[in-house]
């Protein structure tokens, strides 16, 4: 279940002249109407997108009676629309991207090749998100596991996981143990 309250948007939201996009995905319809309850005082938001999985007619009623703002669907992997308004929006916009992290970090990309930067997004992933571990000597992207070292699959080197997160390679940095 999704732990979400007013304080995780709140800070994030009581900034006046800016428009805000949620982006919502992999919720239950029980979080989904919690999560509205919370936002739906808040009139600086300019469109609601929700992936096409939360399709659902008492969601939908519940938004048209209840919400000011325009809620598009979307369907994940087919983003070229998003990504078009994306590069459309006026400076100060602010983007939340709430959902499942797969789709959190294609639209996060999304927004980043759009000129947003991350401090203009607001994340909030859902589930078990996958970390990769970067081999330094074959560059093969490896599971991180709970372990300090891991073995690469790709060269069997034995690899320090690095406390350093590379957003090129989206892993932390696997230096060869000695």
């Amino acid at each position: 279940m999704l732990e979400l309250k007013d304080k995780d948007i709140g800070e994030n939201i009581n900034i006046r002249g800016h428009s805000f996009i949620f982006f919502i995905g992999g919720m239950s319809i029980s979080d989904s109407i919690a999560f509205f309850e919370i936002i739906k005082t808040y009139k600086d938001i300019s469109t609601i997108y929700l992936a096409e999985e939360m399709k659902d007619e008492r969601l939908f009623r519940y938004m048209k009676l209840n919400l000011e703002t325009d809620v598009i669907f979307f369907q994940q992997r087919s983003y070229d629309s998003i990504s078009s308004m994306l590069t459309k929006q006026p400076i100060g916009t602010k983007l939340f991207l709430i959902g499942e992290w797969e789709m959190i970090e294609d639209l996060k990309q999304l927004a980043i090749e759009a000129g947003f930067t991350e401090e203009e997004m607001v994340v909030k992933g859902i589930g078990m998100k996958e970390e990769k571990v970067f081999c330094a000597k074959c560059y093969h992207l490896n599971k991180k596991t709970d372990q300090n070292v891991v073995k690469c699959d790709n060269c069997n080197t034995k690899l320090d996981v690095s406390k350093h997160y590379s957003k090129r390679h989206k892993a932390y940095l696997g230096y060869i143990s000695m």
